[in-house]
C-alpha cells in the first residue's frame, strides 16, 4: 500500500486522515489498484463490501477512500494486514476469472 509521506498527494493510494471529534488517525485507501479500472474498483468494493467515505481536508477539498485501520489503536498492524489479505485475495479471483 502506497502512502505518501510528505503530503497527502492523490497520486498514491493510501493516504492518513484524522477525526478532529476524536483525535483518531486513520490510514485510508482510495480502492483503486495500480493497472485496474474504475470499474475493477466498484466490482472490489461490491465484492469485499467496503464501503467508501468522503474526508475533508482542512481547506475543505474532500477525498474517497476506505477506512483500512487506526493508526492509534493496538490493532493498527492487523488492520493493515487484513486489508492487504483482503486485495490479494480479490486479486487472485480476477486473474483466475482470465484463465
Amino acid at each position: 500500500m502506497n502512502i505518501p509521506t510528505q503530503s497527502n498527494s492523490e497520486t498514491l493510494s493510501g493516504f492518513f486522515a484524522s477525526d478532529p471529534d476524536n483525535e483518531n488517525i486513520y490510514v485510508m485507501h482510495n480502492g483503486r489498484f495500480s493497472g485496474q479500472s474504475r470499474t475493477m474498483q466498484e466490482r472490489y468494493l461490491t465484492w469485499s463490501q467496503k464501503v467508501i467515505k468522503p474526508v475533508a481536508n482542512t481547506a475543505g477539498d474532500v477525498r474517497y477512500g476506505i477506512v483500512v485501520g487506526q493508526i492509534n489503536a493496538n490493532t493498527a498492524g492487523s488492520a493493515i494486514a487484513r486489508f492487504v489479505e483482503n486485495v490479494v485475495q480479490f486479486k487472485d479471483i480476477i486473474r483466475d476469472e482470465k484463465k
